[in-house]
């Protein structure tokens, strides 16, 4: 996928009403770092990107704890 395409969302209204409402009751606030797929990153971001997913579960393992 090229830079200047955008992605298209075929998420109903319905589905992402349910979604928005899980978010807000279930208090969401941070999710796993992660690159779209097809994403065009350099490898410098795709290696940082990487880091910030394990600094990300390391962090929630030791929250479980």
């Amino acid at each position: 996928m090229a830079l200047s395409q955008s992605v298209k969302s075929d998420v109903s209204a319905e589905s992402r009403a349910m979604i928005d409402e899980f978010l807000l009751n279930k208090k969401v606030t941070q999710g796993q770092p992660f690159l779209a797929p097809g994403n065009e990153a350099p490898r410098h971001v795709r290696e940082l990107v990487a880091l910030r997913r394990r600094e990300f579960r390391q962090a929630k393992k030791a929250a479980q704890k």
